[in-house]
C-alpha cells in the first residue's frame, strides 16, 4: 500500500471494512457490486484494489485473522486467564460462523490445462510423506496412526 495516494489508501480501507461486514452477513458469496455501492466507490475501484473475488476474500480473511491474533495477544495479559480464553473463543466462534464459504473459495484451484490421463498418473504427482517415522508413529510397533493420510 505504500506509494499510493491518500485517497486510494482510504478507499482500500473503506472497501475492506465494508467487505468484512458483507462477508460476515452473506459469507463468501458477498456481492462485489454491493460492496462497491456501500463503500461509496465504483465497482472498477474495487476491482483495481482486488482484481478477483479470491483476492478480496484473502484480504478479508487476513484482516480477520490478524484481528483474532491481536485480540489473543491483548487477552494474554489479562489477570483472569479463564475469562480471557472464553472471550477469545467466543470471538473465534463468531469468526468461524461468519467465514462460511471461505475454505471452498480460497482452496479452489482451476483444473489443469493438461489433466493426467489416468488416476495412477495423478496419484504419482502427489507428494508422499514417510509414514514409518514422525509424530504419528506409535513407538511400540512402528505402525502409523489411522489419522495419517499416507
Amino acid at each position: 500500500m505504500t506509494g499510493q495516494r491518500s485517497d486510494a489508501r482510504r478507499n482500500y480501507q473503506r472497501i475492506l471494512a465494508v467487505a468484512e461486514a458483507e462477508v460476515a452477513a452473506h459469507g463468501a458469496e458477498a456481492s462485489q457490486e454491493q460492496i462497491a455501492r456501500t463503500a461509496g466507490v465504483g465497482s472498477a475501484t474495487v476491482r483495481r484494489h482486488f482484481p478477483t473475488r479470491r483476492a478480496l476474500l484473502e484480504a478479508v480473511f487476513q484482516e480477520r485473522i490478524e484481528g483474532l491474533c491481536e485480540r489473543a495477544h491483548r487477552l494474554s495479559a489479562a489477570e483472569d486467564g479463564r475469562t480471557a480464553l472464553l472471550e477469545w473463543l467466543h470471538a473465534f466462534v463468531l469468526y468461524a460462523v461468519s467465514a462460511r464459504g471461505f475454505a471452498h473459495v480460497l482452496s479452489y484451484e482451476p483444473p489443469p490445462k493438461n489433466p493426467p490421463r489416468t488416476a495412477v498418473a495423478a496419484e504419482s504427482k502427489r507428494p508422499r510423506l514417510p509414514c514409518s517415522s514422525g509424530p504419528f508413529t506409535t513407538r511400540r510397533s512402528n505402525r502409523t496412526s489411522p489419522f495419517t493420510t499416507c
